[in-house]
């Protein structure tokens, strides 16, 4: 069973975030947003949709007179019926008949609402159409039992209830929501919110606090998790002789560090082994009694608490204690991380990014960040933006939805994201070269590449600007590398062009245009599109014919985003030749016929195109 969609009421910064669907192609959803925006509010929402206790200070608002309101969070599921239903369980609860059964065997989705009326109650409603279907069904169920087994007679006197003829073995048909929704709430998976500070193995921790249950102590959690995960009481080592004592615990220590080696050390930055340790210690005068400490060891006879580990092997410890735990009670988990290992270096975070992957082919992972470095640009459908209006409040979007202004800060770690794979991949040792102007004509131009079937070997390098093309110019030609310039019609991109042909060509025209390709007319690489051709990025986008489409992209997720985009609808084989018009592809075929002409001058033209609608020259 896995989570659908999420839609938050009333809750802190969020009056409706609205209705919020997770990726369609894997188990995770990335939620990006500015500081303050209302991220952790969204993931403690959920995690309270779980438990059925509010988290301190969540509600919305206080009314005018004093009166609270409180939140509610719907949650919608895909389901496999009897897969992922004990359907036998349910119509045992409910008091129904086996007739009822396929209704559930064969139910494919629901949404569950829990809606609170105080700090810690609140019920589960299943939503209108599920609870309408399943009272038809109970009806139509009745209905056959009337036909068979007709009402009896009614004798003289006879009392009122009997008057009405009631057949016994009829269905109840005032079956409710919340009847339907408790039984359904507990098959879908289990939802935990990993707190980076609530979570942390502690130094040590008093033997008397785990007796006494008490969870405000530091540590108290992942101590738990330990015991969970042995399926023991650490608070027995205080009653065992030391002999007895010091063999459980060199039991307990075997387990927990060969598990935690076996999956996890390799996230750990080097080869190192890793030792968990336990120890029990009497303790001294000062009135505390017996505790337990807590060692990691990665270097024999260097015994260090916890606190003295890095903050990433801190973080993946803690983090596998919890969810080791938790996978032992559930089969199967929704896991939310809020802002996961904020102080861990860059490549520790894509250590992070790496491990929710492997979690991912099983259970489903939400995670709130603003660091490019846990944005997987290559999976830009997961994620979402979590966006703060004065009047709306939080709600959660599209990273294509409008947003105005002062909101565009929240795509920065989505671009820096973009900025750094394409960083990352790029190796100036492509014997040839095309130089763009940015990051989203190089995202156009390589869809377009793959669309025209271009096949000729050379690759696209993004400038940061037209005024900046000069740079990856002399850059290849201090290499030896062959090269050539795309440039629209734009003021900067003219300015270049004639900076360019002064500094380097000495103000010789022809000798430029035999290396710098304009596309006169044309002021943006959007606009060497119609308007229906980005249209099939998104049918909600809203390009029209009476705005360019250069200006209109900016409010839909901005230039680069929306190239992108383009460029994975293209690679998935969701937009194909066939659906753009002739002006897009006469466009980028004069582009394309230039860079094959220029890169392989003996051959002729692989892509034959008139310009329609648009002037472009060579």
């Amino acid at each position: 069973m896995k989570l659908k969609s999420f839609r938050i009421l009333n809750y802190k910064s969020i009056k409706d975030s609205g209705v919020c669907f997770l990726s369609k192609d894997d188990n995770i959803l990335t939620l990006a947003g500015q500081n303050e925006s209302g991220k952790s509010s969204v993931l403690q929402a959920l995690a309270d949709f779980d438990t059925g206790e509010l988290h301190p200070s969540c509600s919305r608002k206080y009314d005018s007179d004093n009166s609270i309101t409180y939140p509610s969070m719907e949650c919608a599921f895909d389901t496999n019926g009897s897969e992922d239903l004990d359907v036998n369980q349910i119509i045992k609860d409910l008091e129904v008949s086996e007739d009822i059964a396929p209704f559930f065997n064969n139910l494919k989705e629901f949404t569950l609402t829990r809606i609170f009326t105080s700090p810690t109650e609140s019920v589960i409603k299943v939503d209108n159409q599920t609870h309408s279907d399943f009272i038809s069904l109970i009806k139509k169920v009745n209905e056959k039992i009337n036909k068979n087994n007709p009402k009896p007679e009614i004798n003289a006197g006879a009392t009122e209830k009997e008057d009405e003829g009631i057949n016994e073995n009829l269905l109840d048909e005032n079956i409710n929501q919340e009847d339907i929704g408790d039984q359904l709430f507990a098959f879908v998976p289990k939802i935990i919110l990993f707190d980076d500070w609530k979570d942390l193995l502690p130094d040590k921790i008093l033997i008397t606090s785990l007796q006494a249950k008490d969870t405000s102590i530091n540590g108290y959690e992942p101590v738990k998790n330990i015991e969970t995960i042995l399926g023991a009481s650490l608070t027995k080592l205080a009653t065992l002789d030391d002999g007895v004592r010091e063999s459980c615990q060199g039991k307990y220590n075997r387990t927990i560090t060969t598990d935690f080696n076996e999956r996890w050390r390799q996230k750990i930055f080097d080869d190192s082994k890793v030792e968990i340790l336990i120890q029990y210690n009497q303790g001294g005068q000062d009135g505390g009694g017996p505790y337990l400490n807590f060692f990691i060891v990665t270097k024999e006879g260097e015994l260090l608490t916890p606190q003295q580990r890095s903050q990433g092997l801190k973080w993946f410890l803690s983090f596998y204690l919890r969810l080791k735990a938790e996978s032992k009670i559930n089969d199967q988990l929704i896991i939310l991380f809020d802002e996961p290992g904020l102080f861990l270096h860059s490549k520790a975070q894509g250590d992070i990014k790496g491990l929710f992957e492997e979690l991912a082919e099983k259970d489903q992972i939400i995670y709130s960040t603003h660091s490019p470095y846990l944005i997987d640009s290559q999976h830009l459908n997961r994620v979402r933006l979590v966006l703060n209006d004065k009047d709306l409040g939080t709600r959660v979007e599209k990273i294509t939805t409008k947003i105005s202004n002062n909101q565009q800060d929240a795509l920065r770690p989505i671009i820096d994201a973009i900025g750094l794979d394409i960083a990352d991949a790029f190796s100036p040792v492509s014997k040839r070269n095309v130089i763009v102007e940015g990051i989203s004509d190089f995202y156009y131009f390589m869809a377009m590449k793959k669309i025209l079937n271009c096949n000729l070997d050379f690759a696209f390098i993004p400038s940061i600007g037209a005024s900046q093309s000069h740079l990856l110019m002399e850059l290849c030609i201090g290499w030896s590398l062959d090269w050539l310039i795309v440039f629209d019609d734009d003021s900067q991109s003219k300015s270049a062009y004639r900076s360019i042909k002064k500094q380097f060509f000495d103000n010789d025209e022809a000798f430029a245009k035999e290396k710098i390709y304009r596309t006169e007319g044309i002021d943006g690489v959007e606009n060497m599109f119609e308007t229906a051709d980005l249209n099939l990025v998104d049918s909600n986008a809203g390009f029209n014919i009476s705005e360019k489409n250069s200006d209109h992209v900016s409010s839909v997720g901005g230039k680069v985003l929306f190239s992108r985009f383009f460029y994975e609808k293209v690679i998935k084989g969701e937009i194909k030749k066939s659906e753009l018009s002739e002006t897009c592809i006469n466009n980028f075929s004069h582009m394309f016929n230039f860079i094959e002409n220029k890169f392989t001058p003996s051959l002729p033209a692989i892509i034959v195109a008139e310009p329609v609608g648009t002037t472009v020259s060579k």
